[in-house]
């Protein structure tokens, strides 16, 4: 899924038909009770906005994966059902004898479904949307018999097309905002998660209208002209934006949803000018796609700067273009939070390392503070199935410190870590040893760990795999350890990352630990 910044609507139920209430995260937003209950993210209350239920005697695989929490393993087997029973349900109800749905499952999706062609008005789902802020004039109804204009479309409207998830209407927008109309619908093609067999359902409802070159340069310098006055009217600007669904309205939304997420109260003493801070993250599956979410950006920005951090050995790394979009909001900040940050933002930079031997996000990497830490020099020492090591040679003050990143592989031994440790003698060891039982206790005997075996490391709750993330200090270089550390839990979520079919992620499944060094 990419991890972009989308809206849901919610629509009241007629009074007719039971309420159900859905087991998403609860929103901090405050209620409307004219507009009945908010969704994970907005809400947008239209009552003559109208989309079809699904028809689950009818719907294929890849339409029925548009409903709330049906993977693809659970939309073969209700197909797999509907054939066993003769190919038709005969109620709503009997999908919850579907292996995988259950009465709770079913009381999610059971506003979305029917067993008929009838329309109906749309109901809570994650392909709808609202927000009592939002104006009704911002969004013309769609009409189902009117193909809608991809290149005019807002997230709002795309998501009122049948087959269209939020996941899917924020990547065909961030697509357009990035890299321009589309030209045909084949282009659609290009956007993370549009597959053959769902454009071919979508076809018929959509089109494709360029509006000329000429008019459209003259759009965008007008825009610019407009953010570039220092008096301007930002409100006005994105809501005349927001009308054409252009890049002002999902910027507004993000920076909406940003203000609800409050950061974690920090409270640190200064820390003296011969002390810098260092820090171990895995980012899990860190690739370009993640890195342009605004959220993701936002969360690991203020981490580092509400924590005093100068120096992070980071893992689960895809590509160096992700390391470069973390470094350059640090330089030229997109995110509000980011821009407003009180004191220097420093000037970070970053060295990327590759591993011949790793799977796409296996990659190492670093990104410290120039302004503090002058001189990184970077090597490869450990590139194999068992395990991933980068050394970093960091220069504080007049003093160099050895450093060496680790990332423990699913075949890892005790023996070849501690074989590693001997041959390398590095001074501070950072990473993740997830996947290494008792490290601490198969480390040579001259290092010693800050954090216990038993210290899990995890981001969430509903992260299901465990995470041991550590840092260890050889005996002869605790002189250099200013007996600061911790493992920094909170501000790792934000509205704006997806979960699932929910929202609120974190922007990784492991907390980031830092010690506090001293030259």
């Amino acid at each position: 899924m990419p991890f972009k910044i989308t809206m849901g609507q919610t629509h009241s139920m007629p009074s007719s038909r039971k309420r159900h209430s859905r087991r998403s995260f609860r929103t901090p937003f405050t209620r409307n009770n004219t507009h009945g209950s908010l969704s994970a993210t907005f809400n947008y209350f239209e009552p003559d906005l109208k989309v079809n239920q699904l028809n689950i005697n009818h719907a294929t695989e890849e339409e029925l994966m548009t409903l709330p929490g049906v993977t693809r393993r659970i939309a073969r087997n209700i197909v797999e059902y509907r054939q066993a029973i003769g190919g038709r349900f005969n109620k709503v109800e009997d999908l919850a004898l579907v292996s995988g749905i259950g009465a709770d499952r079913l009381d999610d999706i059971r506003p979305e479904i029917c067993i008929t062609r009838r329309k109906v008005h749309s109901c809570t789902s994650s392909r709808t949307q609202s927000l009592d802020s939002v104006k009704s004039n911002d969004l013309s109804p769609v009409s189902v018999r009117t193909p809608l204009d991809v290149n005019k479309a807002n997230a709002f409207q795309l998501m009122t097309i049948r087959g269209i998830n939020q996941e899917l209407a924020a990547s065909i927008v961030d697509y357009r905002q990035r890299r321009g109309d589309f030209f045909t619908l084949d282009d659609l093609l290009k956007v993370k998660g549009m597959s053959t067999v769902r454009l071919s359902s979508l076809r018929p409802k959509l089109t494709v209208k360029s509006e000329p070159i000429i008019e459209r340069k003259a759009a965008i310098k007008q825009e610019t002209s407009i953010n570039s006055i220092p008096n301007g009217k930002p409100a006005g600007i994105s809501e005349k934006i927001s009308c054409n669904g252009s890049v002002g309205a999902v910027k507004d939304v993000y920076e909406l949803v940003s203000a609800y997420c409050h950061r974690p109260t920090t409270v640190i003493k200064e820390i003296p000018q011969k002390d810098f801070r260092l820090a171990s993250w895995n980012l899990t599956d860190m690739c370009r796609e993640k890195a342009e979410n605004n959220a993701v950006r936002e969360v690991f920005c203020l981490t580092l700067l509400e924590n005093r951090i100068s120096f992070v050995a980071l893992q689960g790394i895809q590509d160096s273009c992700s390391l470069r979009m973390l470094c350059d909001e640090f330089k030229i900040p997109l995110c509000k939070r980011v821009k407003e940050w009180k004191g220097s933002r420093g000037n970070w930079v970053f060295q990327f390392v590759p591993m011949q031997s790793a799977g796409e996000a296996s990659n190492l990497g670093f990104i410290y503070n120039a302004q503090l830490l002058r001189h990184v020099l970077v090597k490869v020492v450990q590139d194999n199935s068992m395990m991933h090591a980068a050394e970093a040679n960091i220069t504080f003050c007049g003093s160099t410190i050895n450093v060496l990143n680790v990332h423990l592989m699913s075949n890892s031994c005790e023996s070849s870590f501690a074989t590693l440790l001997e041959t390398i003698n590095p001074a501070i060891i950072l990473g993740d040893f997830s996947l290494l039982k008792n490290c601490d206790k198969s480390s040579p005997a001259c290092y010693k760990p800050l954090l216990s075996t038993n210290t899990s490391t995890k981001s969430a709750s509903y992260v299901q795999k465990s995470c041991y993330d550590n840092i260890f200090f050889k005996e002869s270089s605790l002189s250099h350890y200013a007996g600061e550390n911790g493992v920094i839990r909170n501000g790792l979520n934000h509205l704006a990352i997806p979960k699932g079919w929910n929202w609120n992620g974190v922007v990784s499944d492991h907390c980031p630990v830092w010690a506090q060094l001293t030259i």
